[in-house]
Parts: structure tokens; C-alpha cells; sequence
């Protein structure tokens, strides 16, 4: 019996071993291998230090040197340029003119008047005359009255007769009463009116003319003839080049920060020397005004010459030994700033409160101690 079932068994293993497939063995191949990725390692985000030293807020600005008397020179009239009288670069005296507008109508319209004008005034002169030998003849004929009765009177005439004589009198003296000095006034009124346009005519014509208000060197003044100006329109500068001073363009943020007698930091773009200025003109409001509209007016010694480019810093405000984070450090939310302090593995929002701000640094007035551990956002 237990020889039957190990024949069994030897049988069994003799068929598996022929149904088992014969293969080469296994070699090795990169491509078909699969690719080994390394375990993921979680990225540590930067920190920050609170440190202590000085927050300044500047402000930076480019100016250019140019003339402290910087004086638009505008068209007071429209029109078309007749003629130029003076060319840039000239050196003006207040009251130069500079051009003439045409005038052809404005002289059209004098001739006209003129020419009534002086129709009437003959016409008034002829009849003043003519008034004027009259009342003379008059004046006679009662000065011939007058006489007659004083004579009449030393040779004790007649009541009838000097009564007579009396009449004859006032009869002269009312016939010179009624001729008027004035010949004819509605022709006066007329010549009156007529002197009236003449004169309103004429200032017309003399305020074609763009005269300066200034003296100084005229600059951008290219004006040609026959060309149309509008009223207003800026022709030219009238610049000082005795005295100068460097202006520089700014927004109204800026100007608000700004005062007159506030210092400054120049330097030339290539160099890396600062000398000191001094803000001398705002514009009003923000000072009293007389220079450039929305300029600042920076006084200094030595200026570089005219039109040549300075930087310009300008510090605001400065706190000294003062906590400071750099911007980067700082995360908002609904208004409010805070920071994620790290306290060993843990982590904690704190707000704060700031100060200043500068190029790299905020000033932090509240919330932080110096040396603490900020996580950056």
C-alpha cells in the first residue's frame, strides 16, 4: 500500500516537471527598469530677524538746473502773426514787443470811424463858426442898445422914450441869450461816440502787440510769421541766467510731504559725491508759490550749469534705534498687519503695529521683541 502511494507521488512530480517551460535566464535591461524617485522633503520657508537700527522715509526725485526766474511768455490775443520782432536768445527789457498780430480788420474798421470822425468834426466846426458870428453880431446889437439908453438917460428923454429904448435892450440881450454856445448837440453826441470807437479801436490795435512784461533772455521762442496763435498759448520763456536753482517735477503726494527750508541730498548721476541744498520754492499751497506750477525749488551752492540732471534724495522722516522687519516679512489681512513668529516647532500669528517705511525696512512700533523669529509668508 505505501509503495503504491510513492509511486503516485513520483509520477505526479515526473508529469509537472515536463509540463514546466524552459526559459533563458533573466538579463539586465536600464530601459525597461523602473525609475527611483527620492522621498519627498518639505521645503523650509525663510525667516527673518527682528533687528534694531534707523528707518528713514525718502523720497527721490531728478531735477534740472535751470533759471530761478522762469516766466511763460503767453499770447495775450488770438490771431495770425504779421511779424517777428525779436528771436530767441535775445535779451528782452520789459516792454519789448515781440511780434504783431495782423490788423487789417481792426484797421478797416479805424479808417472808416476816422474818416466819420472827421466829416462831422468839419460839419461842428462850420457851424461853430457861423454861431459864433452870430452871438458876435448880437453882442453888438445889445451893446448898441445899452448905449443908446445911457444916452438917452443923460439927455432927460421921455418915459416913453427911454421905456422904448429899455426894450430895444432886452430884446438884444435875449436874442444873444438864445443862441447857444453849442451849435448843434445831437452832431456832438454824434463826433463823441465816433471818439469813443476810435480810441476803444486803437487799444485794440495795441494790444496785437505780444509785448514782454520782463526783463530777462528769451528761450523756446520760435514764433513765424503768418503763423495763428491762440489766446494764452504759450510762445516762449523768459529765463534769468544770473541766478539759478535746480527744479524738479513732483505729484501732489509728494509736494504734501514737503516744506520750504526742508534739506536735501544732491549728487550728480555719475558721481557718488553729495552736496547739500535746501528746498526754497513749493508751489502754493503747499508754499508760497512764485516759481514753477508743480515744482519744487532746490537752492544749493555750486550748482552744476544750466540745464544739467541732479539726483535728488530727500529725507522725510527718520526714527533711530528702532525695531525693523524687511517688507517681505510682513502679511495683512482686513487692514491689519501681523507676522508668524516661530517659537521652536510651534508657530504663532501676532499683529503689529508699524511705523515708517523705507527701501528694506519697516519700523515696527508694537507686537515684536528684537531677536524674534518671523516666518515668511
Amino acid at each position: 500500500m505505501m509503495k503504491s502511494f510513492v509511486l503516485s507521488i513520483l509520477a505526479l512530480l515526473t508529469v509537472a516537471c515536463a509540463l514546466q517551460p524552459v526559459t533563458e535566464p533573466r538579463r539586465f535591461n536600464p530601459a525597461l527598469e523602473p525609475t527611483l524617485l527620492p522621498a519627498r522633503v518639505s521645503a523650509e520657508k525663510p525667516t527673518y530677524t527682528v533687528e534694531r537700527g534707523t528707518v528713514a522715509e525718502i523720497i527721490t526725485l531728478q531735477g534740472r538746473v535751470g533759471s530761478v526766474m522762469e516766466v511763460s511768455v503767453e499770447s495775450a490775443r488770438e490771431g495770425q502773426i504779421a511779424s517777428v520782432l525779436m528771436q530767441s536768445g535775445a535779451a528782452i527789457v520789459a516792454g519789448d514787443v515781440l511780434a504783431l498780430l495782423d490788423t487789417a480788420e481792426i484797421d478797416f474798421a479805424l479808417t472808416e470811424v476816422e474818416r466819420g470822425l472827421e466829416s462831422a468834426e468839419a460839419q461842428f466846426e462850420s457851424l461853430r463858426e457861423a454861431l459864433s458870428l452870430q452871438r458876435d453880431i448880437a453882442a453888438l446889437n445889445l451893446e448898441r442898445a445899452n448905449l443908446q439908453l445911457t444916452a438917452a438917460q443923460e439927455q432927460d428923454a421921455t418915459e416913453t422914450e427911454l421905456r422904448v429904448l429899455q426894450i430895444d435892450v432886452d430884446l438884444a440881450q435875449i436874442a444873444l441869450s438864445q443862441l447857444e454856445e453849442n451849435p448843434n448837440p445831437d452832431l456832438q453826441s454824434e463826433i463823441e461816440m465816433l471818439q469813443q470807437q476810435r480810441d476803444q479801436l486803437l487799444a485794440e490795435k495795441e494790444r496785437m502787440k505780444l509785448v514782454i512784461s520782463a526783463d530777462g533772455d528769451l528761450v523756446n521762442f520760435n514764433l513765424q510769421a503768418g503763423a495763428r496763435v491762440r489766446a494764452g498759448q504759450v510762445i516762449g520763456t523768459l529765463v534769468n541766467h544770473d541766478q539759478t536753482i535746480l527744479w524738479a517735477d513732483a505729484n501732489e503726494g509728494t509736494l504734501a510731504q514737503l516744506e520750504e527750508g526742508m534739506s536735501v541730498q544732491l549728487a550728480l548721476p555719475d558721481s557718488a559725491e553729495t552736496f547739500a541744498g535746501v528746498i526754497e520754492r513749493l508751489p502754493f499751497p503747499h508754499g508760497i508759490g512764485g516759481g514753477r506750477e508743480g515744482a519744487v525749488g532746490i537752492s544749493a551752492e555750486n550748482l552744476p550749469p544750466l540745464s544739467s540732471r541732479v539726483n535728488i534724495t530727500i529725507t522725510v522722516a527718520a526714527s533711530d534705534n528702532t525695531l525693523w522687519l524687511p517688507p517681505a516679512a510682513l502679511r495683512e489681512f482686513a487692514g491689519q498687519p501681523f507676522v508668524i513668529v516661530q517659537n521652536g516647532e510651534s508657530e504663532q500669528r501676532v499683529d503689529v503695529e508699524v511705523g515708517l517705511s523705507s527701501v528694506g525696512r519697516v519700523e515696527i512700533l508694537d507686537g515684536l521683541r528684537e531677536g524674534a523669529t518671523i516666518v515668511a509668508p
